[in-house]
């Protein structure tokens, strides 16, 4: 029988603000390469090749990267989604391209490397209703009651109430529970999602869908993860996903790379890229055009394209286009996005300066 597969890719998700303020989260760079490329490569990989892309307001900058699939070895069809309304409502808006297929459903800022093609197999061999992969519980039928609790909520501080995540944005922090987000269905679940009633946020409850399925005596199973699968909708995920992706590379030195330089482990330097009196620690990806003088790099660092360091250490980051970091050293584990500046202040001081973006977050050592 013929599967789909329908990716989510209309907004941003709320956890990489202010990074994603000018960005969907799906193009984020994730080892120089924006994190929608991975994800259809993986579906193709699963033999999943008719994909509809679900886009909202930016919806141009994701047809500009992806175009009509072929590179990736799929065919893609746009559909746009023009309010932020989670993944119940998008497949409630793909019905008419979705038809009586079955489909795999992929929130889009979620990143897997051979996890498909096994959850694609084990759907087509039992072919459940629904099949959910998970990160850990076991394969069969999935707990219900637990159910209701997995992908909606995270702890918060110490002392505060739990906080209710947006369905979208996957199963969130620690102890929020297992579920990844990829699931297979049916065209049972359209069912389960025209029935759907707006909960007290006035969306419609993906878990709620699961739920109906379940109560309504069809069959919702759970598949273990069998690979890698990631969420990169918040800073802490992002970075994982980046180390994972990156300790995949090999070393491949197209650009400039002078003889001062002292390189270990994959390194993969782009054409036009110049570097300079550097120590470098693989796994790094050093983008287009980029300028690197004068500094320690790596491990576990994406230098994306036209991106200045210098005069720096840098470790365990992610650098969007045109970022420039200058006289900093030690930064670590860090997101720094399109144009982002960190450099060193002129005059000698005991603080810290910072310029930061709505909802945005700084670490910093006591």
């Amino acid at each position: 029988m013929t599967m789909k597969a329908l990716v989510t890719a209309g907004h941003s998700s709320r956890g990489l603000r202010p990074v994603t303020a000018g960005t969907p989260t799906q193009l984020v760079p994730l080892a120089n390469e924006p994190l929608l490329h991975h994800s259809l490569r993986e579906i193709a990989a699963a033999g999943v090749t008719d994909v509809g892309v679900v886009t909202g307001p930016d919806g141009g900058a994701v047809h500009r990267s992806l175009g009509d699939g072929h590179r990736f070895g799929v065919r893609i069809t746009y559909l746009h989604q023009p309010m932020r309304r989670g993944l119940a409502h998008a497949v409630i808006d793909a019905r008419g391209w979705l038809g009586d297929d079955d489909f795999l459903l992929h929130p889009g800022h979620t990143v897997s490397h051979g996890a498909l093609p096994a959850l694609v197999e084990d759907f087509r061999a039992g072919r459940a209703d629904a099949l959910v992969m998970v990160d850990a519980g076991g394969d069969g039928p999935v707990d219900l009651d637990a159910l209701s609790r997995l992908g909606s909520m995270e702890p918060g501080p110490p002392g505060a109430a739990p906080r209710v995540l947006d369905p979208a944005e996957g199963p969130g922090g620690p102890g929020a529970g297992t579920m990844t987000g990829l699931c297979v269905f049916t065209p049972a679940v359209h069912q389960a999602v025209s029935a759907l009633r707006p909960s007290w946020r006035r969306t419609l409850e993906f878990t709620d869908a699961l739920l109906w399925l379940g109560e309504h005596g069809y069959e919702v199973r759970g598949h273990t993860a069998r690979g890698y699968c990631g969420d990169a909708s918040r800073p802490e995920g992002l970075l994982a996903c980046n180390r994972y992706l990156l300790s995949g590379r090999r070393t491949l030195i197209e650009g400039t790379v002078d003889e001062a330089t002292h390189i270990s482990g994959p390194v993969v330097v782009a054409p036009g890229a110049d570097v300079t009196r550097c120590r470098i620690t693989g796994p790094v990806v050093i983008g287009h055009n980029a300028v690197v003088a004068d500094s320690v790099i790596g491990p576990d660092v994406s230098i994306g394209p036209d991106c200045v360091v210098q005069d720096a250490s840098v470790h365990g980051t992610v650098l969007f286009d045109g970022a420039w970091v200058s006289g900093v050293h030690g930064l670590r584990d860090s997101v720094l996005g399109r144009d982002a500046r960190v450099v060193r202040r002129p005059e000698r001081t005991d603080g810290h300066q910072l310029v930061l973006g709505d909802r945005a977050t700084a670490r910093l050592s006591a």
